[in-house]
């Protein structure tokens, strides 16, 4: 059954241990404990075709992925028809993979992108950074939230407030509150800006749905359920990250 052995292909984690991991559109990839990056999945464009090194960050997008090396320079790989793996020669604190462009913070603190990202890129200093489908966002260093791109449902209207955590995807945004609590905006279509009450400790934004992990370490899921996005049953156990 070919379409049985392709979900397996690309859910299948490798059998390594890793320090951190990320998912893009039907493909992951992580850092093992050895620092070198591994990818698995869907490989259309190469995007999964992690290259030699070690890392100390990794993002996986819609068919590019992108780290940061040990000497604080990216390396990007996959799909670059817009320059979104074409990464800038500059050492950064953090990096995020969209669908057609990149984001990165450097060591100044200032935001450097690349690719096809709308709406230019802001001023001012930055400590997280996020790049969704065609917006992104990131927090400032008064914790205050900035988004830019493109506005069609509501996904760069940053909330008030002051924030400690942010993730972006397909037209939608969540963000963890300094009290902990969740804030979700923009479309809302399968309920993937409802975020549930409770205190959280990392949040991430899929296609239509999010996920955090709450602060007794367990995992909770909201929105769209489609191909079983977490309807197959949230895992049990405690995570940290």
């Amino acid at each position: 059954f070919p379409c049985v052995e392709d979900h397996i292909r690309r859910t299948n984690a490798l059998a390594d241990e890793f320090t951190a991991i990320s998912a893009g559109r039907s493909y992951s990839c992580g850092i093992r404990t050895d620092r070198t990056a591994a990818c698995w999945g869907w490989n259309e464009h190469g995007q999964a075709d992690a290259p030699p090194g070690q890392f100390t960050a990794i993002t996986a997008g819609h068919s590019h992925s992108c780290g940061i090396r040990t000497d604080r320079t990216a390396a990007c790989w996959g799909s670059s028809g817009h320059g979104q793996a074409d990464a800038p020669a500059s050492e950064f604190t953090a990096i995020s993979a969209g669908d057609r462009h990149s984001c990165g913070i450097r060591t100044d603190r200032t935001i450097k992108c690349w690719g096809d990202y709308p709406a230019g890129t802001p001023e001012g200093e930055f400590t997280a950074i996020a790049a969704g489908r065609y917006h992104s966002c990131g927090i400032r260093t008064d914790r205050t939230i900035k988004c830019w791109g493109f506005h069609g449902d509501g996904q760069t209207e940053a909330p008030a407030g002051e924030f400690t955590a942010i993730a972006t995807r397909q037209d939608h945004s969540c963000a963890i509150r300094t009290d902990a609590t969740v804030l979700c905006w923009g479309n809302n279509e399968h309920g993937q800006t409802e975020a549930p009450a409770g205190k959280f400790t990392a949040i991430t934004a899929g296609w239509a749905h999010s996920c955090g992990i709450r602060t007794d370490a367990t995992v909770l899921c909201w929105g769209s359920n489609t191909d079983g996005a977490w309807g197959w049953g949230v895992p049990s156990g405690e995570f940290t990250s």
